[in-house]
């Protein structure tokens, strides 16, 4: 089994903040983050599988690269994910939670069991993996 791997970047701002505590218990839990600030966040979404014994290829990465820009993309760049994405509306959205959300809307748009990990670094010291329920 192979795995293969798609990086893309995108660039979003967000607010790390529970809406049921006030400002002072936000900064204690979020510090800096509790306010809205912005990353240059970059993505990788990695597949497993066999390659194709005709086009030796797990997928198409110009198809892969569409589905992404399509799911995620489209769906999260340049916005201010606390106010403008539906999902974070009930949801802080940290990079963890970003890694689910990818996760769900990638799995949806892929072929069946093909997804095997996504990889979100929100800064150059901060990173998350996940690999699915």
């Amino acid at each position: 089994m192979l795995t293969i791997t798609k990086t893309v970047c995108f660039s979003c701002s967000h607010r790390l903040y529970v809406k049921d505590w006030d400002d002072q218990k936000n900064f204690e839990v979020f510090g800096q983050c509790s306010r809205l600030h912005g990353h240059n966040y970059v993505l990788k979404v990695s597949l497993k599988g066999n390659p194709d014994p005709v086009t030796g290829m797990i997928i198409n990465l110009t198809d892969l690269n569409k589905i992404i820009k399509h799911e995620i993309i489209k769906w999260i760049d340049h916005k201010n994910i606390s106010e403008q994405v539906d999902v974070f509306q009930t949801k802080t959205p940290t990079v963890e939670n970003l890694c689910i959300a990818f996760w769900d809307r990638l799995q949806k748009a892929l072929p069946p069991n093909c997804l095997y990990k996504i990889a979100l670094n929100e800064t150059e010291n901060n990173m998350a993996e996940y690999t699915g329920p």
